[in-house]
C-alpha cells in the first residue's frame, strides 16, 4: 500500500493529530514527512504525527485508513517499533550529552548559530537519539552551505519551513543511561 494516514482525532496544543505511516520503508516515510514539512520531532519511531492543518496535504499523498489498520499494517510490515510511549517521548536536556558532543558536533552547532544569528535552540532527547533543534522566524530556508551535511557519521540534518518558521535539526544517535533520565516533555511542533 505504501503511505497511509488516519483521521485526526488526538487533541494536543489546540490541534487534532493523525498518524502517517509507510508499510514499505522508513525512507519512504521520511521523504513524505519532508515533503509535507514535518519536523523530525514529529517522528514517533514508526510514524509521524500530522497536525490537522497539514492533514489535507497528507491525504493527497497517503491513503486514508482506519486507525486500527495503521497498527496492523506496521506489524505486518515489520516496521512497528515496540516499547510504547516512553520510547517516543522527548525530554528537554540541559545540553548535548558529553559522550556524543564530539568536536565536529560542537563546530557544526557553533557554525549554525553564526549563520542563523540567535535562533531559539533546544536540546531534546529520547532513549535512542538526541535532537539539537534550531528554530527561527523565516519564510524560507537560509543559505547553510556545507552545514546541510551531517557533522559525524550516523547523524542526520533535517530542515523544514512551515508557517513562517524555519527549523534545522541535528539528529544524533544516543544510548541514554538510566541515570540521565528526566521528566518527559512534548516539544512544540
Amino acid at each position: 500500500m505504501g503511505l497511509m494516514i488516519d483521521t485526526p482525532r488526538w487533541e494536543w496544543r489546540g490541534h487534532l493529530w493523525a498518524h502517517l505511516i509507510s508499510d514499505e520503508s522508513l525512507d519512504e516515510l521520511h521523504q513524505a514527512a519532508r515533503d509535507l514539512g514535518l519536523r523530525w520531532l514529529s517522528f514517533g519511531r514508526d510514524h509521524y504525527d500530522v497536525p490537522d492543518v497539514l492533514w489535507p496535504a497528507a491525504c493527497e499523498i497517503a491513503e486514508l485508513v482506519d486507525s486500527r489498520l495503521i497498527v496492523r499494517s506496521l506489524r505486518a510490515s515489520g516496521l512497528r517499533v515496540a516499547g510504547g510511549k516512553p520510547q517516543k517521548s522527548w525530554r528537554r536536556l540541559p545540553e548535548v550529552p558529553p559522550e556524543i558532543d564530539h568536536p565536529e558536533v560542537r563546530r557544526w552547532r557553533e557554525a549554525v548559530v553564526r549563520t542563523l544569528g540567535a535562533p531559539a535552540v533546544d536540546v531534546l532527547g529520547r532513549p535512542s537519539e538526541v535532537v539539537v533543534f534550531h528554530l527561527l522566524e523565516a519564510s524560507g530556508a537560509p543559505a547553510l552551505d556545507g552545514l546541510r551535511e551531517p557533522p559525524i557519521p550516523g547523524s542526520r540534518v533535517v530542515e523544514t519551513v512551515v508557517d513562517g518558521r524555519y527549523s534545522v535539526e541535528l539528529i544524533l544517535e544516543w544510548h541514554e543511561s538510566p541515570a540521565r533520565s528526566t521528566m518527559p516533555m512534548r516539544p512544540e511542533r
